[in-house]
C-alpha cells in the first residue's frame, strides 16, 4: 500500500505540473497576442506526415490532444503506442481492489484521485474513487460515469443544459456552454453537471448548483441532446480548432 501511494503522489505531482504549465503557456500566448479566445491553439509542425498540428488539452492522448495529423502518420501511431504502453504499466498500480466482471467490463476503486481524460465522453479532470475497464485494457480507463452508461445494473437518466450570456453581460452574445447532468439509480442526487465551453472537453461545473440557489451569473435553461450538439457544433465553430470537431464527444454529446 505504501508503494501504492508513493506512486499516486508522483502521478498527482506530474499531472498538477503538466496542467499548470500548459494554462501557463495559454496565458502567457493570450496575452503576448491580444487574443480574445479562450483557447489559444499551440501549434508545431509534424516531421512525419508534414501537417501543422495542435495542441488542445494537458495529458490527452496524442491522438485526442494533437490534432492535424495525416492518415496514418508514424509520428501519432509511435506517439500513442508510448502513451498506451505507459498508461498499462502505470495505472493497474493505482488500484486497490477490482469488482468482479460484468461481461467485458471491470470496475476498480481507485487508491486516491488522479487527473485522467476519458476517451469515451470526454470527460477530463479528477478520477476520483472508482474507474472502469473493457476486457482489462488499462490503456483506456473509463470513467465512472462512463461504468455506468456500460453496467446492466444501473440506470442512468442524462439532461442537457444550455448556459447563455445575459443581455447586460459584454461577453459575445449566445450561448457559451452546454451543460450535461447524469442521474444514477446508484446515486440519490444527481450529479452537479458537466460543462463544455472554449475548451474541446467535458469539465465539472458549478453553474447547476449555482442556478438553483439564483446565484447563477447567466441564463441556464434545458435543452434537447439535439440542441446541445447543434451548441456544440457552434462553439466548435467559435472557439476551437478546426479538428476539434472530430472528436467523440463533439459528434456526440452523450455517448450510447
Amino acid at each position: 500500500m505504501a508503494e501504492v501511494a508513493s506512486d499516486l503522489g508522483a502521478v498527482q505531482a506530474w499531472s498538477a505540473g503538466v496542467t499548470r504549465t500548459f494554462r501557463d503557456v495559454q496565458s502567457a500566448v493570450a496575452s503576448a497576442e491580444g487574443s480574445e479566445q479562450k483557447l489559444v491553439p499551440l501549434t508545431w509542425s509534424c516531421v512525419e506526415c508534414q501537417q501543422e498540428i495542435t495542441d488542445t488539452v494537458p495529458l490527452g492522448r496524442p491522438m485526442h490532444a494533437n490534432l492535424g495529423h495525416g492518415a496514418g502518420c508514424l509520428r501519432l501511431t509511435r506517439d500513442q503506442a508510448l502513451d498506451d504502453e505507459e498508461r498499462r504499466n502505470r495505472l493497474p498500480a493505482m488500484v486497490t481492489e477490482s469488482a468482479p466482471c460484468h461481461g467485458s467490463l471491470r470496475r476498480h476503486r481507485l487508491a486516491g484521485r488522479f487527473v485522467d481524460d476519458c476517451p469515451r465522453c470526454g470527460w477530463h479532470g479528477y478520477f476520483d474513487t472508482w474507474a472502469a475497464t473493457i476486457d482489462e485494457n488499462w490503456a483506456s480507463l473509463l470513467c465512472d460515469n462512463c461504468y455506468a452508461d456500460l453496467s446492466p445494473d444501473i440506470e442512468v437518466t442524462v439532461t442537457f443544459y444550455c448556459c447563455s450570456t445575459y443581455a447586460y453581460d459584454p461577453g459575445p452574445e449566445g450561448p457559451f456552454a452546454v451543460i450535461r447532468q447524469r442521474s444514477r439509480s446508484d446515486y440519490k442526487v444527481p450529479d452537479s453537471g458537466q460543462t463544455l465551453t472554449w475548451e474541446p472537453f467535458w469539465q465539472q461545473t458549478p453553474i447547476l448548483v449555482e442556478a438553483a440557489r439564483g446565484t447563477a451569473l447567466c441564463e441556464v435553461s434545458r435543452v434537447s441532446q439535439q440542441r446541445a450538439e447543434q451548441i456544440i457544433e457552434f462553439l466548435g465553430w467559435r472557439y476551437w480548432p478546426d479538428q476539434a470537431l472530430r472528436l467523440p464527444w463533439a459528434a456526440t454529446a452523450y455517448p450510447m
